[in-house]
C-alpha cells in the first residue's frame, strides 16, 4: 500500500523509528548548530565581515547521534523497500521553526543528477528524500505542504526552475499537508515539489531532512542553483562530496 501510494503522491508516510530515543540527541545538535550559527554571525559582524548561514548543513559526518538515527531498522527497512539498497547519503538540512520563521518556498530537492549531468526531474530510479519529525510538525508550526504527483509531469507546472514563489491556481486541488509526530518519518523522491509556510503559533518545530542517491553517482562540487544574482546570471551551490556516508 505504501509503496502504491509513493508511486501515486511521490511521497509516503508516516512510519515510525524503531527507536525513538535517537530523536532528543538529534535534536540538541540541531539546536546546538543553531546556536552556533548566531554567535558565528554575531562575530562575524562585529569584525565587519559576511554572515554564514551553513552551520546547519551537511553535518552528518560529524555526529553519531545523526548516522545511528539512519541506522535505525525501520528507517533501514522503509527505504530499501521503497528504493531499494545500495544508496549513499551526501546531503543533510536541519530545520528550526519557531515565532518569526517565515516560508520555505516551493522547492524540489534533486540539486544535481549524476556528476555534470542535466537534472532529470522525471527518473524515478535515483534520488530520494527523508523527512525526519524530531518534534511535532504540526498544523500550525510551519506546515508543510506538497504537490502530490509532482514528481512525474504535471500540466501547467514550469519543472524548469527549482524555486516558485507561487504556483497556478489550477494546482491547487493537488496541494496536500504533511503533519508528522514526534519519532515519525516520511520518504519521497527528491523531485517532489514542496513547501513550509511561516511558523503561526505552537512550540518549537525541528526536522531534519536528507538526500539519498544511488551509489555509484557522482556528487559534483557545484551545483547550479535558481537564485540569479545581481548580474542576471545563476548563483553556485557547494556541496561536500567528501561528506557522504554509505545509508544500507
Amino acid at each position: 500500500m505504501a509503496v502504491t501510494e509513493l508511486n501515486e503522491k511521490g511521497i509516503t508516510g508516516p512510519f515510525e523509528l524503531a527507536d525513538k530515543s535517537l530523536v532528543d540527541p538529534c535534536t540538541e545538535v540541531a539546536l546546538a548548530l543553531q546556536d552556533f550559527i548566531k554567535h558565528n554571525n554575531r562575530v562575524a559582524q562585529l569584525a565587519g565581515k559576511q554572515r554564514s548561514f551553513g552551520a546547519k548543513v551537511d553535518r552528518h559526518h560529524e555526529f553519531e547521534a545523526m548516522q545511528q538515527l539512519f541506522a535505525d531498522a525501520n528507517v533501514q527497512a522503509t527505504v530499501a523497500e521503497h528504493f531499494g539498497k545500495e544508496l549513499f547519503l551526501y546531503n543533510s538540512v536541519f530545520q528550526v521553526k519557531r515565532e518569526g520563521v517565515g516560508e520555505n518556498i516551493w522547492h524540489h530537492d534533486r540539486i544535481f543528477e549524476n556528476g555534470g549531468a542535466p537534472v532529470d526531474l522525471h527518473n524515478t530510479d535515483n534520488h530520494f528524500s527523508i523527512l525526519f519529525a524530531l518534534t511535532d510538525l504540526g498544523w500550525d508550526q510551519g506546515r508543510l505542504e506538497y504537490v502530490r504527483g509532482s514528481h512525474q509531469p504535471v500540466e501547467d507546472l514550469d519543472r524548469t526552475q527549482r524555486f516558485h514563489k507561487t504556483l497556478p491556481a489550477c494546482l491547487d486541488d493537488r496541494i496536500d499537508a504533511l503533519t508528522l509526530k514526534k519519532g515519525e518519518f516520511a520518504v519521497f523522491h527528491s523531485s517532489l515539489m514542496h513547501r513550509s509556510l511561516p511558523f503561526e503559533s505552537g512550540d518549537l518545530r525541528v526536522s531534519l531532512a536528507v538526500r539519498l542517491a544511488r551509489n555509484g553517482t557522482v556528487v559534483p562540487e557545484m551545483f547550479p542553483t535558481d537564485r540569479v544574482q545581481g548580474d542576471g546570471s545563476y548563483g553556485f551551490a557547494k556541496l561536500n562530496p567528501s561528506a557522504v556516508i554509505q545509508f544500507n
